[in-house]
């Protein structure tokens, strides 16, 4: 039986990747959509030591130069939680840092490695939806809160560009689902609104692609429909284009970037039921015809 190591090697970000962090299409193929309860059943994990309290609605964004791994606030079905954690990869040890910024679920969390700075935004405590970013050092383990954006929201999305020391935000939820698209800048702690363009939503993911300067929307959820629609930002003009759809509508799903081979892989979520399906979009090359395919893993 081939072991999850053998898929992912020590670079890897997900079942699709290579020791190199690049797909390996020799490990998988191309499909139809299909149940893949079975086929993944042929694969095994390896559980780590447990060691943050238990949780749901949290963040966790990696270091991978340092191999740390950062696990920030959420709930644990009783109080909602501000409590930090660090992870060490090599190690397999965790270790509880500083809390600071309030509790909250279903915020973003962004980290600039070379910085060594996380940024924790928005979010809902139980009562509220939230509109305040904190800035957590990582080498000094604290906090400063910065300056609030003008509408709070929660199930939002939040990507950093590192090199221009940009963070941009779009969408969640406030009293409706929105579609506002914000740039903060981190250098002076302002906001600045931008142009919006993809329909409102919620629950969605998206993705930065730093060197073409282009941001991804998928999915999500618009307080009526689950969504399918893909659409591009870019940044350097400041305008929109829809993408052509291909994954099932979806939400609460996750979706990773690989800028070097312009596609973007996206796994799960709800739509019509829990899903396990694993999507690959090729994206940049021809933006207007978004090329969608399900993954299917290979059987060894």
């Amino acid at each position: 039986m081939m072991n999850l190591s053998d898929l992912i090697g020590a670079g890897g970000g997900g079942v699709i990747f290579s020791s190199s962090g690049v797909y390996d299409s020799t490990k998988f193929i191309e499909g139809n959509q299909t149940d893949l309860s079975s086929i993944l059943n042929a694969y095994t994990y390896t559980q780590l030591t447990s060691g943050a309290t238990a949780r749901n609605g949290h963040t966790m964004p990696i270091d991978t130069t340092n191999q740390k791994m950062y696990i920030f606030g959420g709930s644990d079905g009783t109080n909602y939680l501000n409590d930090m954690w660090v992870y060490d990869i090599a190690t397999d040890t965790y270790v509880q840092l500083t809390s600071g910024a309030t509790a909250r679920i279903a915020h973003t969390i962004s980290i600039d490695t070379t910085n060594q700075k996380m940024y924790i935004f928005g979010g809902y405590d139980g009562v509220s939806r939230l509109s305040d970013m904190w800035v957590y050092d990582i080498a000094t383990d604290t906090y400063t809160q910065l300056t609030s954006i003008t509408t709070a929201r929660n199930a939002h999305t939040m990507s950093i560009d590192t090199a221009n020391q940009k963070m941009y935000i779009f969408g969640g939820y406030s009293s409706s689902a929105l579609n506002d698209m914000w740039v903060y800048d981190i250098a002076t702690d302002t906001y600045t609104q931008l142009t919006s363009g993809a329909t409102a939503r919620y629950e969605h993911t998206m993705s930065i692609d730093t060197t073409n300067q282009k941001i991804y929307i998928f999915g999500g959820h618009d307080g009526t429909n689950y969504l399918n629609d893909m659409w591009v930002y870019d940044i350097t003009t400041d305008t929109y284009v829809q993408l052509t759809s291909g994954a099932t509508t979806r939400s609460e799903h996750t979706m990773s970037i690989d800028t070097t081979n312009q596609k973007m892989y996206i796994f799960g979520g709800y739509g019509a039921g829990y899903l396990n399906d694993m999507w690959v979009s090729y994206y940049i090359k021809n933006e207007e015809t978004l090329n969608s395919k399900l993954l299917l893993p290979k059987i060894p």
